[in-house]
């Protein structure tokens, strides 16, 4: 029988690796469905060699969300339950959660859903009619057509709790298809941290009792449709067993000179952006301590955030390492990076984290686990529900502070203190394996698959006259709805004053696209068609346009200067690509040499102060304009050699070898990066090289605008302000280096 599996990346195998691959013997077809549009640069090869599924196939999903007017609006009613779910009375003082589900949310909705629907009738009451409408937006024939095309016999997702995937679109057009379908709940964070489950299915696989009351309790879930399964993707921990003793792991993780070591677990991106200097304060108080010198310590960085490690190790802690050094992979791939993580586990002394999933994992092994309620982490920890299972269900040690969570590993570590062995056993019994620890989960799963599988096909679902009645009655809302928030989002940061002209406007801004498709510069219409094919995007905002198309004006004029290039706040990596093409016409070989790009790859940090913006604004601004690592390589693959710096500036800085820079483009929106990027990178351009920050006069961004203006001030420099919004600013000498190299400053075409 065939199973299409929908999975948001193709990481999400290694969840299901096991259950999948003894579905796949037992003669069942898998096919993985992946939430990214068709790509030439994906590594096909490296998947396969990392997941051997025998016989599986794979293909991209077409993202249905916006394939027409209903459809946009069903994705915004998606995003809209995802946001109320936080005014849940259990989500009290959960502002870090909700905050991101608001981004994601026009502002004006997201004001209106704050400050009236949740007063008039409760989130719980809007969260129910929402539901209860969604029959009235169709299936998009594009998700009917999909599944007709695979003809399965089971649709199995996982999560199916993010409206930021065209996955509930998918589970509709199962239904009305009359296809059994089933939602694997893969982390354990995924009921509670994510959006909620918004489709019916025939089954929801969970890993414990917790979930269970979970997927009832906020995500109205029948609990004749759940199983407990037990936590498969921990299944492996159980059977390993040690190929390395411990003074080999350590002689390779570089720990010599001590007998044993801790464990520094760091946590994700959005739990702990910021967690090196957390780190070295926890480190300083270490090795403050003589107890603590017949330990080394072992800083495990998490694989989905990229952290600079430099300045940690330039203090020159004794015994410390940082190990392994991620090279972009989110998760532990290869069974020699299994191997690895399995002995950094099993050898520890005791491990130590802020909230991470690798703490359940040091459970199995029954190793002591410890956290500190910082501050800092105060939303991310006790702001999360699911950390309050490892807290409240017996698993961590938690101190308050960290003299008290010294006192703490002295007293396990040198006292003969109680090492928790019992109490964390019976919390792997009830979280990881709840039908006994000699249970494996994987054959549970498997078993779940196959019963679904020998339940007869539904029925299609048809739609009776009263959805045709209640979709004609909405269509008048629905066809105003669209064209408000279309015209917010279009008019964004327009003035009052340009308000009532806007038909002109519009009529010069399609006046400006037609010159800078087809004006001075023949090759920029092509190669912005071919950039926005790249991406997977339709256009650009009118207001970037014109943006765009000056700095490839001033980029080509530094075309015969000797030194690098370099982007700092790539998102999609689409400009990134412009200015490759455009070298790439110049040297057929071109392959991406000496291009640099330096970005976190999770969006935009807090906001500072000197920013200037609302406290509303600054709250929607942390995480925005983000990209994975993976998606910006995949968009760039035609340019291998493009260099990668993910990080937070400054810190990527730092340690950097000594170049030259002909052309450095600065979009970082923020003060302190923009600041931090023209402290670094100006005084290395080469005479004539040229520095733009792209959102200096932006009404949204007047950080920039300050950080420009002040580091002009201190070093007595001034730049060129554009009508388009961008400050230029040129190497001194330029002149006698544009002399003997033959460039013409008049042939710089800007608008």
């Amino acid at each position: 029988m065939k199973i299409v599996f929908f999975m948001r990346f193709y990481s999400y195998i290694a969840h299901y690796e096991k259950a999948l691959r003894l579905l796949a013997q037992e003669g069942h077809a898998i096919h993985f469905a992946f939430d990214r549009l068709p790509r030439k640069p994906f590594d096909e090869s490296r998947m396969k060699a990392m997941f051997d599924i025998p016989g599986a196939t794979f293909d991209f999903l077409p993202d249905v969300r916006r394939s027409g007017l209903w459809s946009r609006f069903a994705d915004l009613s998606h995003r809209l339950v995802d946001y109320l779910r936080y005014f849940h009375p259990d989500y009290t003082g959960v502002e870090k959660l909700r905050r991101r589900a608001e981004r994601r949310l026009p502002s004006s909705l997201a004001f209106t859903a704050s400050r009236f629907l949740v007063r008039t009738g409760g989130s719980a009451f809007w969260i129910r009619l929402l539901k209860g409408l969604e029959p009235v937006f169709p299936v998009p024939q594009a998700a009917a057509n999909y599944l007709k095309n695979h003809r399965p016999e089971l649709v199995m997702f996982t999560p199916l709790v993010d409206s930021n995937t065209p996955f509930i679109e998918y589970a509709k057009a199962a239904k009305a298809l009359g296809i059994k379908s089933m939602i694997c709940v893969a982390s354990w964070d995924n009921l509670t941290n994510k959006g909620l489950i918004q489709a019916d299915t025939d089954a929801v696989l969970v890993w414990n009792e917790f979930q269970k009351h979970e997927a009832v309790r906020y995500h109205s879930v029948d609990p004749s449709r759940i199983i407990v399964t037990g936590a498969q993707t921990f299944d492996v921990w159980f059977d390993k067993k040690p190929s390395l003793s411990k003074t080999e792991f350590m002689a390779k993780a570089g720990l010599g000179g001590c007998e044993e070591f801790l464990v520094y677990a760091c946590s994700s991106g959005f739990i702990a952006r910021e967690e090196v200097p957390f780190i070295q304060e926890w480190l300083r108080r270490i090795r403050q301590d003589p107890a603590f010198n017949r330990f080394a310590v072992l800083i495990r960085p998490h694989p989905a955030n990229p952290q600079s490690w430099e300045k940690l190790e330039a203090h020159a802690f004794a015994n410390v390492a940082v190990y392994p050094r991620w090279t972009g992979l989110p998760y532990p791939f290869c069974e020699e990076d299994k191997t690895d993580y399995f002995h950094t586990l099993c050898h520890a002394a005791a491990v130590v984290g802020i909230n991470t999933s690798a703490m359940i994992e040091a459970g199995i092994h029954r190793k002591p686990v410890f956290t500190v309620l910082a501050d800092e982490f105060k939303q991310t920890q006790e702001g999360t529900l699911h950390f309050r299972h490892l807290k409240d269900g017996g698993l961590l040690s938690v101190a308050g502070s960290l003299e008290g969570h010294l006192r703490q590993l002295k007293g396990i570590l040198f006292d003969g203190g109680d090492r928790g062995a019992e109490r964390i056993g019976a919390f792997i019994r009830k979280f990881v394996r709840p039908h006994g620890l000699d249970q494996a989960a994987t054959p549970l799963v498997v078993q779940a698959v196959e019963d679904l599988l020998k339940r007869a096909k539904g029925s299609p679902s048809g739609e009776g006259p009263f959805i045709f009645l209640l979709r004609a009655l909405a269509y008048p809302f629905i066809l105003f709805g669209a064209l408000f928030f279309w015209s917010e989002k279009k008019v964004e940061g327009a003035s009052k004053k340009t308000g009532p002209r806007r038909p002109k406007v519009a009529a010069q801004l399609a006046v400006r696209d037609l010159l800078l498709m087809q004006g001075g510069d023949p090759l920029y219409g092509a190669f912005y068609k071919e950039g926005l094919d790249r991406i997977g995007i339709d256009d650009l905002k009118q207001r970037k346009k014109p943006r765009i198309y000056n700095s490839v004006q001033f980029f080509r004029q530094v075309f015969p200067l000797e030194g690098d290039v370099v982007e700092c706040g790539c998102w999609h990596g689409f400009f990134s690509y412009l200015l490759c093409r455009y070298s790439q016409q110049k040297d057929a070989s071109y392959s991406g040499e000496g291009f640099h790009i330096f970005d976190s790859f999770q969006g935009l940090p807090f906001p500072a102060p000197e920013d200037g913006l609302s406290p509303e604004k600054a709250g929607r601004t942390e995480g925005k304009f983000s990209a994975p690592l993976e998606t910006v390589r995949r968009n760039l693959s035609l340019f291998p050699g493009i260099r990668y710096y993910p990080g937070w500036i400054p810190r990527t800085f730092e340690g950097l070898p000594e170049r030259a820079y002909k052309f450095v483009h600065i979009d970082v929106d923020l003060y302190h990066s923009t600041k931090s990027s023209l402290e670094y990178f100006y005084p290395r351009l080469v005479p004539g090289g040229i520095l733009i920050c792209d959102d200096y006069a932006s009404p949204a961004w007047p950080g920039a605008k300050r950080a420009v203006d002040e580091y002009c001030r201190e070093h007595g420099l001034s730049s060129l302000a554009l009508s388009t919004g961008q400050a230029v600013l040129f190497r001194p000498h330029a002149a006698a280096r544009r002399a003997e190299n033959k460039v013409s400053p008049e042939k710089v075409e800007v608008l």
